[in-house]
């Protein structure tokens, strides 16, 4: 499946609800987005999926992944402007733009200089997001398709389901920076995995393999990456079929 981004702030966000792609290509998609997309999804033929996209470390794009949401009923503000959400898509896959990174974790540079303030408010944001996806109330799925670390392993866990692909590879190294996991991982962790691997993960901050999160039980499948979104797919439909 092509990924309908047409609005940055889209390819910044954590995840919403789905229906947020139907929104963007038709507020501010071109009439060939227009034509080719939106009539399949509202046919549940396509499923709304966002790639994430981080700036590159060093490049002056501090502040690049910065939004804020918040719910209205039914739609959602994001940084200050009302995007419409259909009902017609019934889930979310999230998953990296590329094939290096699922989120690759928080910008150490940045953590480097910010003080205990910014770094509550970062911390207080992140939660609220991975929050939000893990009570959307709609299945979201994580299609893991690279380094999941940090924030995205976190992102991971907060998610309905997690796929990964043979080369993925998971880990909590805040530990090693000095600092706590502080996305929720010291909660979800535990939940996913118990209580003695999590601490050793989170103790140790050692990366570990598809093959052995999967082992653990931290993802449910891993696949090749050829694979990824066709099985992500599947799964989406066969959870909410209509």
């Amino acid at each position: 499946m092509e990924l309908a981004r047409v609005d940055a702030s889209f390819c910044t966000f954590f995840g919403v609800h789905s229906g947020l792609a139907m929104g963007s290509i038709y507020l501010d998609g071109s009439e060939e987005q227009k034509q080719r997309w939106l009539p399949p999804m509202a046919r549940w033929e396509k499923i709304g999926c966002f790639g994430l996209t981080e700036p590159l470390v060093g490049s002056g794009t501090s502040g690049g992944l910065t939004t804020t949401a918040k719910r209205e009923g039914d739609t959602w503000t994001l940084n200050g402007q009302k995007r419409w959400i259909g009902n017609a898509v019934r889930g979310v896959i999230l998953t990296g733009a590329g094939d290096k990174a699922f989120i690759a974790g928080a910008d150490i540079s940045e953590l480097a200089d910010a003080t205990a303030i910014e770094a509550e408010q970062s911390s207080s944001f992140g939660q609220a997001v991975l929050n939000l996806i893990e009570n959307l109330g709609n299945p979201v799925i994580a299609a893991i398709n690279g380094f999941a670390l940090g924030g995205g392993c976190e992102t991971a866990m907060a998610c309905t389901i997690r796929l990964a692909t043979e080369n993925a590879r998971f880990g909590q190294p805040e530990v090693t920076l000095g600092l706590v996991p502080g996305g929720g991982g010291t909660q979800r962790l535990p939940r996913l995995v118990g209580k003695g691997r999590a601490l050793q993960l989170i103790l140790s901050g050692e990366m570990i393999s598809a093959q052995e999160v999967y082992r653990i039980g931290l993802v449910n499948e891993v696949v090749p990456g050829s694979d990824l979104m066709t099985r992500a797919e599947a799964i989406l439909k066969r959870i909410s079929p209509t």
